[in-house]
């Protein structure tokens, strides 16, 4: 959700939580949203309407009882972050569509999980006037446990204070212990089943298993359980890594070499900023994609120019560690260009190149695409620009 303020309230008016459904109730605030057409409007702006997203945003983390917030909320623009202190009473002044960025889920035992998509930047959330968490960072997802605040079979309030500041570092560390049952699963076919303990790594053997490839891109459907609580997923089989093919570095998908022809998908939409209007219409650029002929995307997730380093790096570790369990990504960039880069020594990307390699060593890494490339990633990209009647070359040359 990118906002317009420094500082503001968001409320969801009111949210029922009940033992057989969930609703959110609808209450006008004094100024009422009206559906914006955009500079540059696309065949999904009317469809999505006051209704973004209505599909589960999470394909692999996904339960079967869950409520979708996406919609209508209301909003105040705070005076300083000190109003945070301060909750506001009753409807706020303003209504704003909220896309894709929020869900509630319950499971048997009414256990109640708040999930956010996105909140840019610093979100702090209220469920029933009681702080229950903050996250700092404007393009992941975070959740929380509201069971001790929520009031089942009545109304609940749910506030979100957001400031867009980054003048801060704010660390969160979260840990669990828990015995589980993980069960992986092929065209309705048990293929594998794996019983152990959280934190600790289970290993399956599926024989002779369908390899994901662009052509070919085969799922297998997971299902992970934890006494009543379930969840489903999805994984693929492959590999990524590099050889010489006729004497020359290739990154090579399951073993062969794949000419990788793509675009750069910069993550921006008409009718959502940076959250796409609807699972439909990403199926549709991928498609087309396909269809032009390419087989691959260069993907931006996010932007991370901010002038803290520290920073810099907390947030790439929560970028691979939320999007490493897809198999369609096959390099992760560290780097765009030159933006963000030290010129002189101690060069950071030789550091962030090791840490993303100890979260993820089964890809590969490109610490820097062209201009200021030190040699740390896997294998260099080579940028040519061509311009009518000049011809400029920006180049890296290194051993790898």
């Amino acid at each position: 959700m990118q906002l317009l303020h420094a500082v503001l309230w968001s409320s969801l008016f009111w949210l029922s939580v009940a033992a057989g459904s969930l609703q959110s109730v609808f209450k006008r605030a004094p100024v009422p949203y009206r559906v914006q057409t955009p500079p540059l409007d696309t065949d999904w702006t009317y469809k999505v309407g006051r209704d973004p997203w209505p599909e589960h945003p999470r394909p692999q983390l996904r339960r079967d009882v869950w409520q979708n917030l996406n919609g209508i909320w209301t909003y105040q623009e705070a005076r300083s972050a000190a109003d945070i202190d301060k909750l506001p009473g009753g409807l706020l002044e303003r209504e704003v569509l909220v896309p894709s960025s929020f869900e509630f889920q319950r499971n048997g035992k009414e256990v109640g999980h708040l999930h956010f998509e996105a909140v840019d930047y610093d979100a702090t959330v209220f469920v029933n006037g009681v702080k229950v968490g903050n996250h700092v960072g404007g393009y992941f997802r975070f959740s929380l446990d509201v069971t001790a605040q929520v009031k089942f079979d009545e109304d609940n309030e749910l506030l979100v204070f957001v400031e867009r500041s980054r003048d801060h570092i704010q660390q969160l560390d979260v840990a669990a212990g828990m015995d589980g049952i993980v069960t992986l699963t092929a065209h309705r076919h048990v293929v594998a089943r794996r019983r152990g303990n959280a934190d600790t790594e289970l290993q399956f053997e599926v024989d002779n298993p369908e390899l994901w490839e662009p052509s070919s891109p085969t799922l297998y459907n997971m299902t992970i359980k934890m006494g009543e609580d379930e969840v489903q997923s999805y994984t693929g089989f492959r590999t990524i890594s590099k050889g010489l093919v006729n004497g020359i570095q290739r990154p090579l998908l399951n073993g062969d070499f794949v000419f990788l022809f793509g675009t750069l998908d910069q993550g921006y939409w008409p009718d959502g900023l940076y959250t796409p209007p609807s699972r439909e219409a990403m199926i549709y650029d991928l498609k087309m994609l396909k269809s032009l002929g390419f087989n691959m995307v260069r993907k931006v997730e996010p932007d991370l120019l901010i002038k803290h380093q520290k920073e810099f790096q907390r947030q790439l570790e929560v970028l691979i560690s939320e999007h490493k369990s897809y198999p369609s990504i096959v390099t992760w960039v560290i780097y765009n260009e030159g933006w963000g880069q030290r010129r002189n020594a101690p060069y950071p990307e030789g550091q962030l190149t090791d840490v993303v390699r100890s979260i993820d060593p089964t890809r590969l890494i490109d610490s820097v695409t062209g201009w200021f490339d030190h040699g740390f990633g896997t294998f260099p990209i080579t940028t040519i620009t061509r311009i009518p009647r000049h011809a400029i070359l920006f180049h890296c040359i290194f051993p790898v």
